[in-house]
């Protein structure tokens, strides 16, 4: 019969900046040696791993907008890292260059006020990306 052993352990490897959170080994003489490991940076959305978590570029999508006075649009953030892989859990900060022409709610809604163009901006960990919006007068009313 195989031995068998349970390990578990913290470890941080050596030259790289990605922390090991969780180590669990079993190992059985003369059998395979199996070893899971749970990363940091992980984004188990996209499927791909971004070794710093390191947030480098946000993408505003849609990145234009053409609304008339009074029209609404849903912008969406994403955190990118240096690897363009999505980096998830951020929180953002939008505000308007413009808010007499194009306002900004904390999630992301843009209210058309006033002909115009305004750009709205969305910020993480000191990182912005943007959209412009253009606003035209409202349809006449018939």
């Amino acid at each position: 019969m195989f031995a068998r052993r349970n390990v578990a352990t913290t470890a941080t490897m050596r030259g790289s900046s990605m922390a090991i959170s969780q180590v669990l080994v079993r190992a059985a003489i003369g059998a395979l040696t199996t070893v899971l490991v749970a990363c940091a940076g992980y984004d188990d959305v996209a499927g791909a791993y971004d070794p710093n978590g390191v947030v480098t570029t946000i993408r505003v999508e849609p990145a234009t907008a053409s609304l008339r006075v009074g029209e609404q649009v849903d912008l969406q953030a994403t955190a990118l890292g240096r690897t363009g892989n999505t980096i998830g859990g951020r929180t953002f900060t939008w505000t308007s260059s413009a808010s007499a022409i194009a306002s900004v709610d904390r999630f992301g809604d843009v209210t058309a006020r006033a002909p115009g163009i305004a750009t709205i901006v969305a910020t993480t960990s000191g990182i912005s990306g943007e959209a412009t919006i253009t606003v035209a007068a409202a349809a006449p009313q018939n």
